[in-house]
Formats: structure tokens, C-alpha cells, sequence
């Protein structure tokens, strides 16, 4: 996910970024990390929405809150 996040491949990293997430929900990076994309390209949001998963799994994320 990071290497395609670092060549703009959006999709890709998504992509990666789901397939960790199917196996493990509440993966806070995993999450943390879909939020970066979903800013990078535009989908505010999706981002909102992930950063709320990210509360919900764990209220006192300090990344989660500042995205907020």
C-alpha cells in the first residue's frame, strides 16, 4: 500500500488497504492509512468516514482525533 501511495496509485493502495482490512477490521494503520489516500485524492468524505472507523475502534487515537 505504501509504495503505491508513494507512486499516486490510489486505486492500488486502496485495493491493498481493503485486503488487510478484510482480515482484520479495526486495523487502526490500515485505517489511518486509507484516511491519507482518500485526502491525497480528493474523496473528504470517504477520508470523514474512515477517521470515524478509526474512533470507533479506538476513541482515544490521537491520529483520529487530529484528522478529525
Amino acid at each position: 500500500a505504501t509504495i503505491h501511495f508513494n507512486n499516486r496509485a490510489y486505486e492500488q493502495s486502496l485495493a491493498s488497504l481493503d485486503r488487510v482490512l478484510q482480515k482484520d477490521a479495526k486495523n487502526i494503520q490500515a485505517l489511518l492509512y486509507k484516511v491519507l489516500v482518500h485526502i491525497e485524492s480528493k474523496n473528504l468524505k470517504l477520508a470523514m468516514a474512515d477517521v470515524e472507523r478509526v474512533l470507533d475502534a479506538d476513541p482515544d487515537n490521537y491520529d483520529g482525533l487530529l484528522q478529525k
